[in-house]
């Protein structure tokens, strides 16, 4: 069966037009698209590498559309589904690809960048769509867990450290909330209980898919004890950012309470417990 790709925009710039045909035609189930040939496919629309006449765009404007193009494709692809590990395989060949343009000023970071190897601006640009995406309903739950997939796909084969955005997963799903009771409110109450809804099964599934995807990555780094500046973490762990072995206890913790706690959805509680398995797994096979 195809998959049922779209370009949300009515009007796209041709380029873009151009980068969505190619992810399009390469993730396919049936395509006999290489992921070399599509990798030399995007570096030809690199601006100075294409042969035409028309003025060229900036570097780093050309990249953001790219990799924003890249990221609202994974929105589409099902969390499971075999194209996810196309195009993170593609992101893994791009960053190996011997670009015509080996090194690429972006002006607006004032910096250079190795092209392809630096894969530069794919980290912004995930966070922006990170960050803009939520849960609200049933189809924004799912993009948010295909993206999230997405990302730990790529986490997991080497291509852009991510594990950000591995953290936030698992502490938005696992270590509680902040609650202002009422308007006066001067200091949050801590809600460490789960509420059974969306909104839980959503989180508790693309912390799943992080373990599921880069597990054994995770528990190397807890091993470590190796911090994040940029972690924000939940109420119930609040103490060193990044990794540690004790976070990754309260995790798998957290996991099992979720199996256990009554009128959560039955789906959720088997994930988690699940997960929960293949996390006491790894730690005696890693």
């Amino acid at each position: 069966m195809a998959l049922s790709l779209y370009l949300d925009d009515d009007d796209p710039w041709i380029i873009e037009q151009k980068i969505f045909d190619i992810l399009n035609d390469y993730l396919q189930p049936k395509s006999n698209i290489t992921v070399a040939a599509a990798a030399q496919s995007i570096d030809n629309l690199f601006p100075v590498n294409r042969q035409d006449d028309e003025e060229k765009e900036d570097p780093g404007s050309f990249l953001w559309h790219l990799w924003g193009r890249f990221h609202r494709t994974a929105q589409q692809i099902p969390h499971a589904h075999p194209a996810q590990d196309k195009l993170a395989a593609l992101i893994k060949c791009l960053r190996s690809f011997p670009s015509r343009v080996p090194v690429v000023y972006l002006s607006s970071w004032d910096a250079e960048y190795k092209l392809w190897e630096d894969l530069p601006l794919l980290g912004p640009t995930f966070q922006e769509e990170w960050d803009v995406i939520g849960l609200t309903d049933q189809e924004e739950c799912q993009r948010n867990r295909n993206l999230n997939a997405y990302a730990a796909r790529i986490f997991r084969d080497g291509s852009a450290n991510l594990e950000l955005f591995a953290i936030r997963a698992l502490a938005a799903a696992l270590e509680g909330r902040a609650v202002y009771r009422h308007a006066h409110a001067t200091a949050p109450q801590i809600e460490a209980s789960f509420t059974p809804g969306l909104e839980l099964d959503s989180l508790v599934s693309i912390a799943a898919d992080w373990v599921a995807h880069c597990g054994e990555i995770l528990l190397a780094l807890s091993r470590k004890g190796v911090s994040s500046s940029r972690d924000h973490g939940g109420p119930l762990w609040g103490k060193k950012q990044g990794f540690s072995l004790e976070r990754w206890g309260l995790w798998k913790e957290r996991f099992a309470e979720i199996s256990r706690t009554a009128h959560i959805n039955e789906e959720t509680k088997r994930l988690a417990q699940g997960t929960r398995r293949v996390m006491d797994e790894l730690e005696k096979s890693c």
